[in-house]
């Protein structure tokens, strides 16, 4: 069986300590780490033999100038967090509701997530839109040799696209190694100096690993072997890192969750279980209080200061809430989103995640870094735009129940932003909008008329 095959090589390659699921804790985490990391160290390539294999590759997916880098390194993973999962990073869950998120685990990690979630149903959403692969147990996602710490952007590719890319990447893996003795490079990340927080940049190297034809596991492939395991059923809805869901996005997270069992588990994922995996918990929460009918915040949350210090809030938001007011008001909308944002912010505030991109961009900037401050400044445009489009949802979700409640049919989110009134004044507010804080006090509504008076604060 594929799995046996899995473990089979998985141990004479000595890449993990034990066949058995275990929470570890991060010292156990850490040795587990070093030993990898000397075992790869005594395979490590020479530069020339990197340059020529990387730019030697002429496949599809796994082409000229592309790279096979691990998902996991020694800086992915969220020590704070109260579990560690040595085989699956950042694993958290919210503590009155059956809703997870955790990096991308190993093929055992699959099993050991499944093991350490007590729901014997689980619904497991995969976020990722890059190809990646399991090799000997791990997995590994192709990046561009040059750009090792971004991912490959192919926004609006489908399931069925993303599936076939990675057979593609699995053969063309085969392919390769056949070329250099039944070995593959791939590359590691070395744990960064003077800097421990999650996602720190280390020092990229490359290695040879040993393949043969069982070594190489698509994802697809892997959670057919689970299937029995639990009552699990997986899912792969493919969105770009960094950015915000699309329409089609939540609706397929709508769909899954309105047809799972009433007590089943969620599972959200994505590589490294920060971004795209808080948003689906997110808007896992968001739906858990339509579908499950559950209030999913108390007053204490809704008062906590981290809403919003002294009041703040970014005037695009303030914007948007005057041009989705319907059957409630655009203010109550951006509340129960940045509830649901509290709950969820684990491993990255949703919210605050604009700010602190904010902040890196001035500092950049103060440095005299133009190049940098831009590449901050876009990802704080895209962590603002996602707020966004989960108050919009917000707004959707809210209407639908009204609608519901009152017998009348209701429509995707799809289609309501395609048929809502102010349509193109929300998508001209979304693509000019700036990353300015609108100022007012606790006590004043985003929706009163007055609030437009209000001056504006430029970073």
């Amino acid at each position: 069986m594929m799995m046996s095959a899995v473990h089979e090589h998985q141990e004479q390659l000595g890449a993990r300590p034990s066949k058995k699921s275990k929470i570890s804790s991060v010292l156990n985490i850490q040795e587990h780490q070093d030993k990898v990391a000397l075992r790869q160290t005594e395979l490590r390539a020479s530069v020339q033999e990197e340059t020529a294999s990387v730019l030697s590759r002429r496949g599809s997916i796994l082409g000229r100038g592309r790279m096979l880098k691990a998902d996991h390194f020694p800086s992915c993973r969220n020590t704070q967090l109260p579990v560690q999962i040595d085989s699956a990073p950042n694993i958290r869950d919210l503590s009155d509701r059956k809703i997870y998120g955790v990096g991308q685990p190993t093929a055992e990690g699959i099993s050991d997530v499944l093991n350490h979630v007590k729901e014997s149903q689980v619904v497991w959403v995969n976020l990722r839109e890059e190809p990646f692969v399991f090799i000997n147990g791990h997995p590994y996602c192709v990046k561009d040799w040059k750009q090792p710490f971004d991912n490959i952007e192919r926004t609006g590719i489908t399931t069925e696209q993303v599936q076939a890319d990675e057979e593609t990447l699995k053969r063309e893996i085969l392919e390769e190694s056949r070329r250099y003795g039944g070995k593959i490079l791939l590359h590691g990340e070395t744990v960064p100096e003077g800097d421990n927080s999650v996602a720190a940049m280390g020092e990229v190297y490359c290695y040879w690993e040993d393949i043969d034809m069982e070594s190489v596991v698509c994802y697809h492939t892997l959670c057919e072997c689970f299937q029995g395991d639990k009552n699990v059923t997986f899912h792969r809805i493919p969105v770009t890192d960094e950015h915000t869901f699309q329409e089609k996005d939540f609706d397929r997270i709508y769909s899954t969750l309105a047809h799972a069992p009433d007590d089943a588990a969620l599972v959200f994922n994505c590589q490294m279980g920060r971004g795209r995996a808080t948003t689906g918990m997110v808007v896992g929460t968001m739906l858990w209080q339509l579908l499950k009918h559950n209030e999913v915040y108390s007053n204490s949350v809704l008062s906590s200061p981290s809403l919003g210090t002294g009041g703040m809030q970014f005037s695009a938001v303030v914007e948007l809430t005057q041009l989705i007011s319907g059957v409630i008001s655009g203010r109550e909308c951006v509340e129960s989103v940045d509830a649901c944002v509290e709950l969820c912010a684990d491993m990255q505030n949703i919210r605050e995640a604009v700010v602190i991109r904010r902040e890196k961009a001035a500092k950049y900037a103060a440095r005299g870094a133009p190049r940098k401050e831009a590449k901050e400044l876009g990802v704080a445009r895209h962590y603002l735009e996602r707020y966004m489009f989960l108050v919009l949802y917000q707004a959707h979700l809210d209407e639908s129940a009204q609608f519901s409640a009152a017998g009348a049919s209701t429509v995707t989110f799809t289609e309501w932003m395609a048929n809502h009134s102010n349509r193109t004044a929300i998508y001209t507010l979304i693509d000019q909008m700036t990353l300015e804080d609108f100022c007012m006090s606790r006590s004043s509504s985003y929706d009163s008329e007055a609030s437009t008076d209000t001056s504006l604060t430029q970073d």
